[in-house]
């Protein structure tokens, strides 16, 4: 079988039909007696997964012998399934996939489930009834690549046929999820339901967590790679380039559901194409074409790791939390309740994200372990932004530092000079922590203290974990160890696999920089040439501090007499947010969060709201003081979009690759839905659009959503310009761009004058013609801001644009 006719395999899998086949291969095995040759069927006793059939089985039965009711509905629904095994693997796999991604709703999960099931649906009806007749016509069609013409064929012949597929409500979706949430508890026990607030939130929601039991199942699913993997996996071929909004990707009918632009509306995929975004197509298929491997020396090292129970970075296997001890006057102290019950709600949040945290660690190393020894590539697809994402669930090139640590370029770039032996340096010394530091210091860490680890580490990382752990970014230090050794063994002409990532430092400040010409602000976010990184976060830490220390009010004078809370790592997430519209609420929230997650005692506790309120408002105004422009933009395109809400208009607007973005926020319709799972009753909320635009996320939304169009923007072009100049190995994350030692410099100065093209024009003059355009009572725009005196062209003699 070659790769191609794999990579057919393993999408049919990835849709749930390659299960079907799989279970029929079983079956043979089972009829000439060999049930114990079948790893597959010790692979389900050890997934839980037989039960679960089961119990779906009886289900339907004793609904179709039962009166007619809601869950009927379900049974109904369900009953389309030939093989319920199919409706089972559906299903697990879309719990295992949400519930280990943090504080997921029972109902989102319920409502993937029926979106899933309703797709297999609709995909087999018409191969499942007139297979022959399929097959005449799959024959028929091969001849185009054309999805739409595909597709409509199709249509046709089963509207000619007398098929037809009757859109399930998202109600009934969501009961069929539901059902087979609660079959799929009763039968394995892998996850629960829990109706909580986080943190201070008192609105309560019904979540679906991993029991405790799980991580007796996570264990042993060691053994086990069948039900670990995610829904949507890399390929071993390079994936279909993206020629239109739906014809790319993935090879297989069944998932080409998978569009280059994740959004909702089917009219907007032919106003999208009439634009020519062909910078953005070719910038995804830059990205697809980008041939990775895995780091065998990361997988088996990250192995041991997980098998010895020891925590690195992103990998943890730690116990439980303890709750802590109930106090002996719980009974008649209120005081000392409320706070045993935070501390124990706390604990309770941190071990349940633990256990997700442990399964998608456990995804993420069986994922390497399937493509360890091949290449693989990612797909991609843009949000309504146009920001680039890979499908490929938690393993991805732009997932978390192990996931990162664990590709690699597979065809590599050789070290040619002393330019390329720079840029891997300065990577090491980004891993390690050291991004503020300037190139210089950069390269001299890694030429000394860094070569230094690297030679113990390469050797034989499992006896230096201790000392490569000690990383920011330890996973991805350790792969770098690897290629520092090797270069320093063979010397120039070493072939380098390791990605170079470098950061765009405060990049939506530098947006708003350029978007006014701001001379202040450019020199602050290193857009204008010096020796040094600038650190706009330690500005405005600086003037915040300065702030509180002249202010009399008493949580003022709290924050101030405790600065040492204060730090960098504090506020930088905080000041991140407000170019993306952070709310005061939201950054306040950021804040208590930050104080639980790294266990900080502070002498008002993290039962109150007020002091970490009254910071939030006192980092926006500090921002305001160091970046007077950044406010001044916030406000010019927050009330451009009042002007939109006024008239009760969608907003939408071409960017500078073409790419059509439009801003379509509805309002919903909140039904309130009882069902009962278990032994309880739960009362769930149903959120459905309507056809009615929802003014305030309109207005609130789209100042970020401007910024991101821009950054993604600059992605596209830049992807552009490094594929016409021969850069094949590409990965970025948003604002952050990769390549091979060899080749990032080429890279980044793709990067930076696709940034001087953008902002060459007045974007925000684009924008209001734009928006002249669409409103019938244009004079209401506000007036154009002022301009700078920056000159663009600095940025590329900037070093520190990206770092």
């Amino acid at each position: 079988m070659d790769q191609a006719q794999i990579q057919i395999q393993i999408e049919n899998e990835m849709a749930g039909r390659g299960y079907d086949s799989y279970r029929r291969k079983v079956q043979n095995n089972i009829e000439k007696g060999r049930e114990s040759d079948n790893p597959y069927a010790i692979t389900m006793m050890h997934a839980g997964l037989q039960p679960f059939v089961e119990e779906i089985t009886k289900f339907i039965d004793r609904a179709w012998r039962a009166t007619p009711g809601r869950k009927a509905r379900a049974a109904v629904l369900l009953q389309k399934f030939k093989d319920i095994d199919v409706v089972a693997y559906i299903s697990f796999k879309a719990v295992l996939d949400n519930v280990s991604q943090h504080r997921t709703t029972a109902a989102a999960v319920a409502v993937k489930i029926g979106n899933l099931l309703e797709d297999e649906v609709k995909f087999s009806v018409f191969n499942q009834d007139d297979p022959r007749h399929f097959e005449a016509l799959k024959d028929h069609i091969s001849d185009t690549k054309h999805y739409g013409y595909r597709r409509a064929m199709v249509l046709g012949h089963m509207r000619n046929r007398g098929y037809t597929f009757e859109p399930w409500k998202k109600e009934d979706k969501l009961r069929v999820g539901l059902t087979l949430i609660d079959l799929l508890m009763k039968s394995v026990g892998l996850v629960k339901l829990v109706n909580k607030g986080y943190l201070f939130n008192k609105t309560k929601r019904t979540y679906l967590e991993f029991t405790e039991a799980s991580l007796a199942w996570v264990k042993r699913q060691r053994v086990n790679r069948f039900a670990a993997y995610p829904l949507l996996m890399p390929c071993l071929i390079q994936p279909k380039d993206w020629s239109n909004f739906a014809d790319g990707g993935f090879y297989t009918e069944r998932l080409r559901n998978i569009k280059a632009v994740k959004t909702k509306g089917n009219d907007y995929s032919k106003e999208f194409d009439e634009e020519n975004p062909e910078i953005f197509y070719q910038g995804l298929n830059a990205l697809q074409g980008t041939e990775y491997g895995i780091n065998e020396v990361v997988i088996e090292t990250a192995n041991y790791c997980w098998n010895t129970n020891t925590e690195v970075g992103d990998l943890i296997d730690a116990e439980p939390i303890p709750i802590p001890p109930k106090p002996f006057d719980i009974d008649t102290n209120d005081v000392a309740r409320k706070k045993w019950r935070r501390e124990a709600s706390i604990t309770h949040d941190t071990n349940a994200h633990n256990r997700a945290k442990r399964f998608q660690n456990i995804c993420i190393l069986d994922t390497a372990e399937k493509y360890k020894e091949k290449s693989f590539f990612h797909v991609h697809q843009a949000d309504f932004t146009g920001r680039l994402y890979s499908v490929s669930g938690s393993f991805n090139p732009q997932g978390t530092d192990l996931t990162r640590g664990l590709h690699k370029f597979k065809k590599g770039a050789p070290i040619r000079n002393e330019q390329d032996r720079n840029w891997l340096c300065i990577a090491g010394a980004n891993h390690w922590g050291m991004t503020k530091a300037s190139y210089k210091e950069r390269i001299e860490w890694a030429n000394n203290e860094g070569i230094h680890i690297a030679r113990n580490v390469a050797g034989n990382p499992e006896s230096y974990v201790s000392l490569w752990s000690k990383a920011e970014e330890p996973w991805q230090f350790l792969s770098w160890c690897l290629d520092m050794n090797g270069l320093d063994e063979q010397g120039y002409g070493f072939v380098s696999h390791h990605p170079v990532m470098l950061d765009g430092t405060n990049n939506g400040y530098q947006h708003f920089a350029a978007m006014v010409l701001d001379q202040d602000l450019a020199n602050s976010v290193n857009l204008c040439k010096s020796e040094e990184p600038q650190d706009l976060y330690e500005n405005i830490r600086t003037n915040l501090l300065f702030n509180l220390s002249v202010d009399q009010e008493l949580l003022a004078q709290d924050w101030f007499n405790h600065r040492e809370f204060i730090t960098r790592k504090l506020i930088k997430k905080p000041i991140m947010m407000i170019p993306y519209s952070g709310t005061s609420f939201g950054i306040a929230t950021t804040l208590k969060e930050y104080f639980v997650k790294h266990s900080v005692e502070v002498p008002w506790g993290t039962q109150t709201f007020k002091h970490y309120h009254f910071l939030a408002e006192k980092i926006k105004e500090s921002v305001a003081n160091v970046c007077p422009c950044s406010t001044d933009v916030m406000s010019y395109l927050t009330t451009l979009a009042r002007c939109f809400s006024k008239e009760e208009k969608q907003i939408e607007w071409l960017t500078p690759s073409n790419f059509l973005v439009r801003q379509n926020y509805l309002k919903v319709k909140r039904k309130k839905i009882k069902t009962q799972m278990g032994h309880s009753t739960i009362r769930l909320t149903l959120q459905e659009d309507i056809d009615e635009l929802d003014k305030r996320r309109t207005v609130r939304s789209f100042p970020s959503n401007f910024v991101h169009s821009l950054d993604a923007a600059n992605v596209h072009l830049a992807l552009e310009k490094a594929k016409s100049r021969g850069i094949d190995q590409v990965c970025t994350i948003h604002d952050c761009y990769g390549a091979v030692a060899g080749q990032i410099e080429d890279f980044v100065t793709c990067a930076k004058e696709s940034f001087v093209e953008i902002y060459q024009n007045n974007v925000l003059d684009d924008l209001y013609d734009q928006a002249s355009t669409q409103l019938d009572d244009p004079s209401k725009l506000p007036a154009p801001l002022e301009m700078g005196d920056f000159d663009i062209n600095e940025v590329m003699s900037a070093p520190y644009v990206f770092s």
